[in-house]
């Protein structure tokens, strides 16, 4: 009887649990959070559209991260550099360089 007590509510925690990771796998990798600009900072709607492909490609698809916040922290014509604040990992530094031919290349600064 007392077995039968632990392994229910084991199960109950499991399926807890792999409902907890199906939501934050089908919604979470999607999610982008608003982009917020430092005092002065201009963004063109090719540099946003830049950033949020970058914070939507490998290492969000990949890895278990949440993005919590992105600070633009410097844009100009050719350079983009914006900070993310992840969840559970701290912040990092990524930037967007424009190359010769116009496209823009991405970096991971800190």
């Amino acid at each position: 009887m007392k077995n039968k007590a632990i392994i229910k509510k084991f199960a109950i925690g499991l399926t807890i649990a792999i409902l907890f990771i199906g939501i934050y796998y089908m919604v979470g990798k999607h999610y982008v959070p608003a982009i917020h600009l430092n005092d002065g900072t201009v963004l063109t709607q090719e540099q946003e559209s830049s950033i949020i492909a970058a914070e939507q490609g490998y290492y969000n698809k990949y890895l278990p991260i949440f993005a919590e916040k992105i600070t633009v922290l410097q844009s100009d014509d050719d350079k983009v550099l914006w900070q993310v604040d992840y969840f559970p990992f701290g912040r990092i530094e990524r930037s967007l360089n424009r190359t010769a031919n116009g496209e823009w290349l991405f970096n991971l600064e800190n």
